[in-house]
C-alpha cells in the first residue's frame, strides 16, 4: 500500500531526474548568436557517425562518438553582399550617409559591396562606370541596378534592396520600370 508522502517523494525524484536529463541536452540556444559575417566563416561541428538524435538545423547533433570539426562552404561575394544589405534593412536614408547607421541609396551599395572586399566611390553614375555592364536580363542577386539618380542591389525575382529617399528606410522593393542598366562590380 502506497503512503501519500511516498507518491510526492517518488514525484520528486522522477522531477529531478527528468530536470538532470534534459539539462544534459545541449540547446539549440546554448551559443550566442554571431554576426552575419563571423557566422558564415566559422566551422560547424557534425558528427563523426551516423547516429544523430536530436538537434535542429543548429548544426549540433547528440550522437555516440567525438565532434568532427568541418568548415562551412564559403559565401560567394553576392551572398556576402545580400546578408550585409538584407542586415541594414529598416535603417533610415539620410542623404550621403554610408552606414552603418543611416544610407543613401549609394551609400547602401557601397557599404554592402565593401563587406565582400570591393570598393565602390560613394555616387550612383561613378559606380555605374566602376561596374561591368550587364544587359538588365541577365542580372543576378548581388548586381546593382542603375536608374537616373539612383541604385540598388538587385537580389533576385524582380526585387532589390535599396535606400530610396528622405524620409523613408531601406528597402525591399520591386524593380522600377525607368532601369538604365546593370553593372557588376569585379
Amino acid at each position: 500500500m502506497l503512503l501519500h508522502g511516498d507518491l510526492r517523494a517518488r514525484a520528486l525524484v522522477g522531477a529531478v531526474a527528468l530536470a538532470i536529463t534534459f539539462a544534459a541536452i545541449p540547446s539549440a540556444h546554448a551559443t550566442p548568436r554571431r554576426a552575419v559575417m563571423e557566422e558564415a566563416a566559422a566551422p560547424v561541428k557534425v558528427p563523426g557517425k551516423t547516429k544523430k538524435k536530436g538537434s535542429r538545423a543548429t548544426g549540433w547533433a547528440v550522437h555516440k562518438g567525438g565532434w568532427q570539426m568541418t568548415p562551412r562552404r564559403p559565401m560567394s561575394r553576392a551572398q556576402i553582399v545580400l546578408a550585409t544589405a538584407r542586415a541594414q534593412l529598416g535603417k533610415p536614408y539620410v542623404w550621403a550617409a554610408d552606414g552603418p547607421n543611416a544610407f543613401d541609396c549609394s551609400g547602401l551599395t557601397m557599404y554592402a559591396w565593401h563587406a565582400a572586399g570591393v570598393d565602390l566611390p560613394h555616387n550612383s553614375y561613378a559606380q555605374q562606370d566602376a561596374t561591368t555592364a550587364v544587359p538588365v536580363d541577365k542580372m543576378q542577386p548581388g548586381d546593382l541596378v542603375f536608374y537616373p539618380g539612383h541604385v540598388g542591389i538587385y537580389i533576385g525575382h524582380g526585387e532589390m534592396i535599396h535606400a530610396p529617399h528622405t524620409g523613408a528606410n531601406v528597402e525591399i522593393a520591386p524593380l522600377l520600370p525607368d532601369v538604365i542598366g546593370a553593372g557588376r562590380p569585379a
